[in-house]
């Protein structure tokens, strides 16, 4: 067990735990609260499918279609001509569906638009892109790509794959979103040098597994990530540092900056304060612990828009005794500053191998979604983590307090 070992962030966390109230596989950042209630920040849903016959019954079947592993395959009709055919749902209203910028005719429920198109299938081996827009009466917009490819000597079939999918929530548009760069400080600490502390197996693995999905999967670029194994107390307060005004990288107002740890803590009763323990720590002496007070000082002084904190070991968490419903708006989410973490547990034990790191890394390597925000992340980790726990621990998020959050959101941008 990761013995003494206390997460830093919700020991100085404001009181009121926020839990996102969304949880679904298109979910889009900030995402939240309910459909029918509230500002409207959900995207309109495109599903396109291949079909026998337009979903207007006043049309008839001039093609046929059959679902095939990367993509749906159509025949082409006598004339050359192949037909699509889907749905745009959304929580309020669908405004219109467009092609290529052409607009299409839909036609159903004010939430749940059908449509139909007919096109000209390409010439054998001739490829076409083919991009689906659509756009909600709020003005939030969705968008897919296809890629359309003509029969080919070998098949009478023309090919519809999808290449790529992006929302985009009101107010929000993608250049604002990845205007700013995206650092990443990954600490791991297994190896202690005094006797007083014994070492760890998993943190240094852990913090590698979760520096190379974060280079490999999101917009952390690898010049911009750094992998602390085993540091000592200077090495990793020169590391947070290092992004301050004063510091060797300072980091941009637009910046993001996500800080992941991993290894042993502690809480002191006496000074009703939490540490991290970095390799030459000593049991009995504080000296070279890291208080939450000085990462506290630390994020505030750092320039970036969005922090996040990512902390895993053991009584991470404190007592709060407000719980607030999670429902800013998206664009909210991203223009306001943040500052915010997501922890192992509460006051409970954390084994030496980490069912949060388990389920964190899951999670981001699967998300399908272009975006995903904090909240999201923790919503879908928490209910994991609690039934794969020996403990029962339960993940905490929330503010981390007196360091600049203002309301804003972490949102995690995937690569494509």
């Amino acid at each position: 067990m990761r013995k003494y070992a206390v997460t830093l962030a919700l020991l100085f966390l404001r009181t009121g735990v926020l839990e996102a109230q969304h949880d679904t596989g298109t979910s889009a950042p900030g995402t939240l609260g309910n459909a029918a209630q509230g500002k409207d920040t959900w995207p309109p849903i495109i599903s396109l499918e291949g079909g026998a016959a337009l979903l207007n019954d006043e049309m008839k079947s001039i093609t046929v279609t059959a679902r095939a592993q990367n993509g749906i395959a159509l025949k082409p009709d006598a004339a050359g001509n192949v037909i699509l055919r889907g749905t745009v749902e959304d929580d309020r209203a669908v405004v219109a569906l467009r092609i290529n910028g052409r607009n299409l005719n839909l036609w159903g429920e004010r939430a749940r638009k059908k449509f139909g198109v007919q096109l000209r299938s390409p010439q054998a081996g001739k490829i076409i892109r083919l991009a689906f827009d659509a756009v909600d009466a709020a003005k939030n917009k969705s968008q897919k790509i296809y890629q359309l490819t003509g029969p080919t000597a070998d098949s009478r079939m023309a090919w519809l794959v999808l290449k790529s999918e992006a929302d985009s929530i009101a107010g929000l548009s993608l250049p604002i979103l990845e205007d700013g760069k995206y650092w990443g400080l990954v600490i791991g600490v297994s190896d202690y040098s005094h006797p007083s502390l014994k070492s760890l197996v998993y943190p240094v693995p852990d913090a590698e597994e979760v520096y190379y999905t974060l280079t490999q999967y999101y917009n952390f670029d690898p010049g911009q990530a750094q992998l602390l194994r085993n540091p000592t107390r200077t090495q990793l307060i020169g590391a947070l540092s290092a992004y301050a005004p004063s510091g060797q990288t300072p980091l941009g107002k637009n910046d993001n900056l996500l800080v992941f740890y991993a290894g042993h803590g502690h809480w002191d009763e006496n000074y009703r304060e939490g540490y991290w323990l970095p390799s030459d720590a000593e049991e009995k002496n504080r000296a070279n612990w890291v208080s939450n007070s000085d990462i506290q000082k630390t994020f505030r002084a750092i320039q970036a828009k969005h922090i996040l904190l990512l902390s895993d070991a053991c009584f991470s968490g404190s007592v709060f005794d407000v719980r607030e419903a999670f429902n800013i708006a998206a664009e909210a989410a991203y223009k306001e500053p943040s500052r915010k973490a997501i922890t192992a547990g509460n006051f409970t034990k954390v084994p030496d191998r980490s069912v949060f790191k388990e389920f964190l890394v899951k999670q981001l390597r699967e998300n399908p979604n272009k975006y995903l925000d904090a909240g999201a992340l923790y919503n879908k980790i928490k209910i994991p983590v609690t039934n794969n726990s020996e403990t029962r621990q339960r993940p905490i998020y929330g503010i981390i307090q007196d360091a600049g959050d203002e309301g804003g959101e972490f949102i995690f941008v995937k690569r494509y």
